[in-house]
């Protein structure tokens, strides 16, 4: 398995545990009114979103290394 393969396999599973986090924790059926679940749900949120970013910033990675490696299949 090449390095990128690696990588991107490592942030799917990150993104897979970013979302299970999110929905055990709307699942878990305590009182979302009370000031610290709410705090808590917003930080999940917010993990979720950066890591929204992070598989962005992985996909333009992986598309530039393929082309990098296209050219340097070249030489």
């Amino acid at each position: 398995m090449s390095s990128m393969s690696s990588i991107t396999n490592e942030l799917q599973r990150f993104q897979s545990s970013v979302k299970k986090l999110s929905t055990d924790i709307k699942e878990a059926g305590v009182n979302w009114s009370d000031e610290k679940h709410q705090a808590l749900s917003k930080m999940v949120s917010q993990i979720a979103s950066n890591s929204k970013g992070v598989m962005v910033a992985a996909d333009r990675l992986s598309s530039d290394f393929k082309k990098f490696e296209s050219i340097a299949a070249q030489n």
